[in-house]
C-alpha cells in the first residue's frame, strides 16, 4: 500500500506529463495516497517563471489543477538549486524523502544516445533510491 507518492514535474513540459499523471492518480485513488508533485528550479530566470517565489505559485496551481482535475488529494514543493540539469536527480531524491514519500512516479523518454553515454536522470534515480519508483515512458 502506498502513503504517499512524489511525482516530479518540468511545468515547461507539462504536455508530456501525461502518462505519468495518469499513473501516479491510478495509484493514488487506489489506496487514497496523497500526491507531491516536485518541481527543480534555480534561482535564475527560466521560461516558466522569473523567479523561484513565480515557479512555486505556478506548480501550486498545477497541484491544485491535479487534484480538482483527477480528484486527488495533492500539495507542491518547489525545490530551488544552483544548477538544474546537474542537481536534478539528487534533488528528486531529496524530495521524496523531505515528502515521505513510499514511491516515485515519473515520466520519461525514449532514450538517444547521449542517455546511452551519459545515463538518464530516471535511471539514476530507479537504480539509487531507497522506495520505489515507477517510470513511465
Amino acid at each position: 500500500m502506498t502513503d504517499k507518492i512524489l511525482v516530479p514535474v518540468d511545468l515547461e513540459h507539462a504536455e508530456k506529463l501525461t502518462k505519468a499523471l495518469n499513473v501516479a492518480a491510478t495509484i493514488a485513488k487506489a489506496d487514497d495516497a496523497e500526491v507531491c508533485f516536485l518541481g527543480v528550479t534555480d534561482s535564475e530566470p527560466s521560461t516558466v517563471a522569473a523567479t523561484p517565489e513565480a515557479y512555486a505559485t505556478k506548480l501550486t496551481a498545477f497541484a491544485e489543477d491535479q487534484a480538482k482535475t483527477r480528484g486527488i488529494a495533492a500539495k507542491a514543493n518547489a525545490v530551488v538549486v544552483h544548477d538544474t540539469p546537474a542537481e536534478l536527480a539528487k534533488a528528486i531524491l531529496g524530495g521524496a524523502k523531505e515528502a515521505g514519500a513510499d514511491l516515485i512516479v515519473m515520466a520519461s523518454h525514449v532514450p538517444g544516445l547521449q542517455e546511452h553515454v551519459f545515463g538518464t536522470h530516471a535511471g539514476y534515480i530507479a537504480n539509487h533510491a531507497p522506495i520505489s519508483v515507477y517510470v513511465v515512458r
